[in-house]
């Protein structure tokens, strides 16, 4: 008899830090119950991944659930080069994102799982105020940031640039027709009130 397959939901959710500290890393593990630890490592040493699964509230409901935590650590020079971007708003200190992954194969338990996830964030990142480090609002590294992120927390001060970026580039707002964060130009409906009834 052949196993059964199980399909995986998840939740995707990032957080910076200006430096990785004993506080920050025993606040993500009193997050988890660890059971494994794989370190991935290049030959520079600049990351390392931490695999663990999440406490006994969450394995008691789904023991096919799994987090992982990444952490990035960056020269803190990272952003001296280079002009103006999107991410980050501000370029004058380093920020390392940390990704936080929690995997469910149980799918009544996505609200659960979603709280978890806030949870585990806001734990962190308290962890790293606490720290003394500025990053109650520090930005989020867009491809990390879970669903709900303001796009204040991602892009900070920049957001009215690049709107008006937006409004330049895309007037028609073709880009919001597309999945993720929204930097709005016109509205999808003044975009299709302006499309000929003909076509």
């Amino acid at each position: 008899m052949a196993d059964k397959k199980i399909l995986y939901s998840g939740y995707f959710d990032g957080f910076s830090f200006t430096q990785y500290s004993p506080l920050v890393f025993d606040a993500a593990i009193n997050q988890t119950s660890v059971s494994a630890v794989l370190l991935c490592a290049s030959k520079c040493e600049l990351m390392t991944a931490r695999h663990q699964f999440w406490g006994q509230k969450l394995l008691a409901q789904d023991p096919n659930s799994a987090v992982f935590l990444v952490f990035e650590p960056f020269l803190s020079n990272v952003f001296s080069h280079g002009p103006a971007s999107a991410y980050p708003p501000d370029r004058s200190r380093a920020l390392f994102p940390t990704p936080l992954t929690i995997l469910f194969g149980d799918a009544s338990l996505n609200d659960t799982v979603l709280d978890a996830i806030h949870g585990y964030s806001e734990a962190v990142i308290a962890a790293g105020v606490a720290d003394g480090q500025n990053v109650a609002h520090a930005a989020r590294y867009p491809n990390y940031a879970l669903f709900d992120t303001p796009l204040e927390d991602i892009y900070g001060d920049s957001i009215p640039r690049l709107q008006a970026i937006k409004r330049a580039v895309d007037p028609k707002d073709v880009m919001g027709l597309t999945g993720g964060f929204k930097l709005r130009g016109a509205t999808r409906t003044e975009f299709f009130a302006r499309i000929p009834d003909d076509l």
